[in-house]
C-alpha cells in the first residue's frame, strides 16, 4: 500500500506543479500529515454508527450486520441520514457526491489525457494532429467512463477496489517509476515488456474483488482456503523491474553499438545524436587515456 500509493497520477500533478523540488518534498511530508488528520473524522462517524441503535430508525439494523444484509460501505451516508439534523444531512451528503464525481471526472480526464499524449502520441501516431489528439482524447473519456462504469455496478467492496488499485499501481507502475528516476539506460523497449510482464503476472496470480480464478499456483505457497501464501505482487514488481533493466539494456546494446540499422528503432529511442553521446560510454577508460596522450 505505502509503495503502490507513490505513482499516483493525482500526487504527481501536484509535484510536478511546484516551483522547485524542495517544495515538493516539503508538500509531500506535509500532505502526509494532513492525510493522517483528514482520516480522523471518518474514523469517529465509522465508530460511532457501528456502536448506535439502529432499531430505533428507519433503516432497522446495523449497518456492520452483514449476517443480516448489512452494508458496511454506507455507513457514512446512512450515519448522516438517520442520525444528524435533516440540514446537516443534506450538505453532508451533496459534500460527498460532489467529491466523488470531482475525484471521478479527474480521474477519467488524466488517464484519457496519459493515453492520448503518453501513449497514441508517442508510441501509435507520432505525427497525429491536433484534431486527431482531440478525437482520441475525447474517444477515450468515454471508454474509460464506461469500463469504470461496468467496474462499479459488478464490485461490491470500496475498500477492496482501493486496494487493489494501489495493489496494481505498485506491481505495474512502480518498477516504471524506479526505472525512470535511478536507470539513466531505461527505455521504451523495456518499459513496454517490463509493464506487460507485471500485468500477465498479476492477472494469473487472480482477484478476489473481480472474481478472478487464479491461473498460476505456487506450489505449496497456496492454501485453497487462504489463498497465495507467496508474496506474488513483491514477486511480479521484481520481475517487471527486471525485465526493464534487462530489456533496455540489450536494446541499449543492439543501437548504440550499431548491431541492428538505426531505422528499426520504432520507438525512436535512440537518434544519431544519441547515438553519438551513448557511444562514449561504451568506450573502455584504458582506450580513452591512450587516445588523450
Amino acid at each position: 500500500m505505502v509503495l503502490g500509493s507513490i505513482p499516483w497520477q493525482s500526487y504527481f500533478q501536484r509535484v510536478l506543479s511546484a516551483e522547485s523540488g524542495r517544495q515538493a518534498q516539503y508538500f509531500s511530508i506535509i500532505g502526509s500529515f494532513g492525510a493522517f488528520v483528514l482520516a480522523i473524522p471518518p474514523m469517529l462517524i465509522g465508530a460511532a454508527g457501528s456502536v448506535a441503535n439502529w432499531t430505533t430508525t428507519s433503516y432497522g439494523m446495523s449497518p456492520v450486520d452483514t449476517d443480516n444484509g448489512g452494508e458496511p460501505s454506507m455507513i457514512l451516508p446512512l450515519v448522516l441520514q438517520h442520525f444528524t439534523p435533516r440540514p446537516v444531512a443534506v450538505l453532508g451528503l451533496s459534500a460527498i457526491a460532489a467529491a466523488v464525481m470531482s475525484s471521478i471526472d479527474s480521474a477519467i480526464l488524466g488517464s484519457s489525457s496519459m493515453f492520448t499524449h503518453n501513449i497514441y502520441r508517442r508510441i501509435l501516431h507520432t505525427k497525429a494532429s491536433e484534431r486527431e489528439l482531440l478525437i482520441v482524447q475525447r474517444t477515450a473519456i468515454v471508454l474509460v467512463g464506461a469500463i469504470a462504469c461496468i467496474v462499479s455496478l459488478t464490485v461490491t467492496s470500496i475498500l477492496g477496489m482501493f486496494i487493489m488499485a494501489a495493489d496494481i499501481v505498485y506491481v505495474a507502475l512502480f518498477p516504471q517509476l524506479v526505472a525512470a528516476v535511478y536507470l539513466d539506460y531505461a527505455n521504451t523497449y523495456g518499459s513496454l515488456l517490463g509493464f506487460l510482464v507485471a500485468v500477465m503476472l498479476r492477472l494469473a496470480s487472480g482477484e478476489a474483488t473481480l472474481n478472478l480464478a487464479p491461473l498460476a499456483r505456487y506450489g505449496v505457497l497456496h492454501d485453497d482456503t487462504l489463498g497465495h501464501l507467496f508474496p506474488y505482487r513483491t514477486f511480479a514488481m521484481l520481475m517487471s523491474l527486471t525485465v526493464i533493466s534487462l530489456t533496455s539494456l540489450v536494446a541499449r546494446w543492439l543501437f548504440v553499438g550499431k548491431r541492428v540499422p538505426l531505422h528499426l528503432d520504432v520507438f525512436s529511442c535512440y537518434s544519431s545524436e544519441q547515438l553519438t553521446e551513448q557511444v562514449l560510454t561504451f568506450v573502455e577508460p584504458e582506450s580513452m587515456q591512450s587516445q588523450t596522450l
